[in-house]
């Protein structure tokens, strides 16, 4: 078993509850390291832990969306009044990252 420092450690701050470059930047960085590690073995283990409002520090948006898209969405969803679970309908069709 291999050691843990704070070496190994990556802290990537981006904006809440609307995505910016750093939740893009943040969600390019984690599924590069997630390739670049089962690339190297099958068992390789990658941990990443994301606290509240991790959907809009995790922004990856599905081909043909821009980020200013899904910014505004948000907005709008945000001031809809919809429940969070309505939101998460929507923002799943709209990211990579999302709805599992």
């Amino acid at each position: 078993a291999g050691t843990l420092s704070q070496h190994d450690i990556q802290v990537i701050e981006a904006s809440h509850p609307i995505p910016d470059e750093r939740s893009v930047y943040g969600a390019e960085q984690i599924l590069q390291l997630a390739k670049e590690a089962t690339s190297i073995s099958d068992n390789t283990l990658v941990l990443c832990c994301v606290s509240g409002g991790g959907s809009a520090l995790f922004c990856s948006p599905r081909d043909g969306i821009s980020l200013q898209d899904l910014q505004d969405t948000n907005e709008a969803l945000l001031g809809s009044g919809m429940s969070i679970q309505d939101m998460n309908v929507i923002r799943k069709r709209l990211e990579k990252g999302k709805g599992g």
